[in-house]
């Protein structure tokens, strides 16, 4: 657990979310108990302390354009697929596909939703 007298006293067993506010928001630090924190998220009930305005469960996928678009982006990241293989793949989908669901068209599309992926996600640390 921790030592800090002003923390709120959680149950260890428990694993808790901390939300840290901006400075100059002049809000004090929000933990909500992980299980309480995974039934708001699912069930879109605003989080104490929290802005409502959460993504529906059905867009978890965002800010990629599909949840195709999400699933090619992590299987290229996973296997650390060259840009020459990821381009070659995306023409091919095309080719093979009438509809494919994946919008991406090359590389480069891949690249650009990831760094706005990456610079939209909350920062998470393990605190001990």
């Amino acid at each position: 657990m921790h030592n800090d007298p002003s923390l709120p006293l959680l149950d260890e067993s428990e694993p808790v979310i901390r939300v840290t506010y901006h400075p100059h928001s002049h809000r004090s630090d929000t933990w909500i108990p992980l299980p309480e924190y995974r039934h708001r998220r699912t069930s879109n009930s605003p989080i104490q302390g929290m802005a409502s305005d959460t993504l529906p469960a059905q867009d978890w996928w965002k800010p990629f354009g599909s949840e195709a678009d999400f699933d090619f982006t992590e299987f290229v990241t996973r296997h650390r697929l060259p840009n020459s293989v990821i381009d070659d793949l995306l023409h091919r989908l095309g080719l093979w596909c009438d509809s494919a669901k994946v919008t991406f068209k090359t590389h480069r599309d891949v690249d650009n939703i990831s760094a706005e992926a990456v610079a939209s996600t909350t920062k998470v640390s393990n605190w001990h």
